[in-house]
């Protein structure tokens, strides 16, 4: 699966899923740069994203209740992330923050 939005630097390419079916998130733009927890981010609502050089795997999954939408969770937690501006269409949104959500592996 690979997903991209917008310019080079917003282009994001998710790796295939491992023995646990977690994927990382590289910039198209700066490759060597995972989308990842702020360093020393510990997982409670609100942690801020970044790009980092360690790669951080990531439970992506469809929604339960909306089978036709994804998911991105801290694996073995209830976190998934979150848009700036929730996701507010009217704006070009980016990741942002991680969220409170069912525990996801």
């Amino acid at each position: 699966m690979r997903w991209s939005v917008l310019m080079v630097s917003d282009q994001w390419r998710i790796s295939e899923p491992d023995a646990l079916e977690n994927q990382t998130i590289e910039n198209v733009g700066k490759p060597g740069t995972y989308l990842s927890l702020i360093s020393g981010g510990s997982i409670v609502d609100s942690t801020l994203l970044q790009g980092n050089p360690n790669e951080f795997r990531w439970a992506i999954r469809r929604d339960e209740q909306f089978g036709d939408k994804w998911r991105m969770f801290v694996p073995n937690t209830c976190h998934n992330v979150d848009l700036s501006d929730n996701g507010n269409a009217n704006v070009r949104s980016s990741f942002s923050r991680l969220t409170p959500g069912r525990r996801r592996r």
